[in-house]
């Protein structure tokens, strides 16, 4: 029987990125790097019509778009977002001495920009989890907004908390993530050329806090489901009960693990 705490491609979230570049050497290593992380699903595109139009066709999380490509520059389809009312947080790619370039894009809706003479392809996850999260951000705010105009609406209330905990719960699967990685790479440096013993003792400390990262990432999950269940309630929806059932058993797991955890 699997365990509630193991990871599954269904229940981790990878960011969707749209990669926007008519450079094609360029964008391909974008799009293997990011691939290779196993953290992001990307599609790639070498114009700005071809960008706009995967836009209208597929919800992205966040989109790396060059400034200058054949047909529609890079500012060009951030104004054809706007038209469309196509909210995806873009990262504009520019080049040196394009400052002014910059500062229109950022004028436009992009979150942010890299000039390809600085581009640092590792620095590059870091940039895109930053831009996610700072969009996600800005629909909890609107949400929050939205629910001050329903004030005393119990279901709206639900709905609200239910997507800052979903939010939260992201972030945070995100900066774990992130952690998870720097820890990967600090580990194998520590073990390079150490005793056995002190290699078991780094094995065991990193295998106490993978652990750790599980239960948190479980706990995160399990309030979600809480809030949904709270939301089937208020929504009249009659057969809740499997839910609830369901979130006993992992409520007590939870305890258990966390009782095996402080002794």
């Amino acid at each position: 029987m699997q365990s509630p705490f193991d990871e599954s491609a269904e229940e981790t979230k990878k960011i969707h990125v749209l990669i926007a570049d008519d450079e094609e050497s360029f964008r391909k290593s974008i799009v293997f790097f990011l691939k290779s992380t196993n953290r992001y699903d990307v599609d790639s595109v070498e114009s700005g019509s071809d960008a706009l139009d995967a836009l209208k066709h597929q919800a992205y999380d966040v989109l790396v778009l060059d400034y200058k490509m054949p047909g529609l520059t890079g500012l060009q389809v951030l104004q054809k977002m706007i038209e469309e009312k196509i909210d995806t947080p873009a990262i504009m790619l520019t080049g040196a001495g394009s400052e002014n370039i910059a500062a229109e894009a950022i004028k436009l809706g992009a979150y942010d920009y890299i000039r390809k003479d600085l581009f640092d392809l590792n620095h590059l996850p870091i940039l895109v989890n930053g831009v996610y999260e700072r969009c996600l951000f800005k629909k909890e705010r609107l949400l929050y907004e939205d629910l001050h105009k329903q004030k005393g609406h119990n279901l709206a209330t639900a709905e609200l908390t239910r997507n800052y905990i979903s939010i939260n719960a992201q972030l945070l699967n995100t900066t774990l993530s992130m952690i998870s990685m720097v820890m990967e790479d600090t580990e194998k440096e520590l073990t390079l050329n150490l005793p056995q013993e002190a290699k078991l003792y780094i094995e065991e400390a990193y295998g106490t806090l993978k652990e750790s990262f599980k239960i948190i990432s479980f706990g995160s999950k399990s309030l979600l489901n809480l809030t949904r269940t709270i939301s089937s309630r208020l929504e009249g929806t009659i057969d809740v009960q499997h839910d609830i059932e369901e979130l006993d058993a992992k409520l007590a797991i939870l305890k258990e693990k966390m009782k095996t955890m402080m002794k």
